[in-house]
């Protein structure tokens, strides 16, 4: 978040030459990547008509992802030079004697959801890769809090706890005048 704020914002935020972005999500895990990928500490901006020079040895942007990313999200990856490694989970950011990142290790992801779809992924340890990086962003862990509907919001009617019930054309939820937006409004609808 911090780095899609300052790319909002115009401020320039250092970061290394060899990135690693961990998430879960299709934008949430492609934007810090293409922000990265197109940082003059990185690199100069990506021209997209030279797909090559986006690809280029000396840079590299890696997005982890559990779920697969959008066509279109593919596509504009694929010309900024961004490699997915669809289906592993972070293990551990290795670090220098002095603190700095070196490194970052994944295992292999074998599912995300239990026969429930409840979140309860599962990992094949005997499956893991290190991956050489000087950055690590995190565009994971962030859920929604809705310990306000606590006090006056039990008309708001859950599909699974902490995700309300809503309706996919209009974001309505259960309770009258009460939408939702973002991801909670597409997890899943009634």
């Amino acid at each position: 978040m911090d780095l899609l704020r300052a790319v909002a914002l115009g401020e320039s935020m250092d970061i290394g030459r060899e990135v690693v972005v961990v998430g879960g999500g299709n934008v949430r895990t492609m934007w810090p990547a293409q922000c990265s990928a197109r940082s003059p500490t990185t690199r100069r901006a990506p021209r997209r008509d030279c797909p090559a020079l986006l690809a280029s040895s000396w840079f590299r942007s890696k997005a982890w992802r559990r779920c697969r990313p959008t066509r279109i999200e593919i596509l504009e990856g694929d010309e900024e030079g961004i490699e997915r490694w669809n289906g592993w989970g972070p293990v551990e950011i290795e670090r220098d004697a002095g603190g700095a990142v070196t490194g970052a290790i994944f295992r292999k992801c074998l599912r995300v959801y239990d026969e429930n779809r409840r979140f309860a992924p599962l990992f094949d340890d005997a499956q893991r890769q290190v991956f050489t990086c000087d950055t690590v962003l995190l565009a994971v862990g962030q859920a929604p809090l809705l310990r306000f509907l606590e006090d006056g919001g039990q008309d708001v009617e859950m599909f699974r706890p902490g995700w309300p019930k809503v309706d996919s054309g209009t974001l309505a939820t259960t309770a009258e005048g009460v939408f939702v937006a973002g991801d909670l409004a597409h997890a899943r609808a009634w």
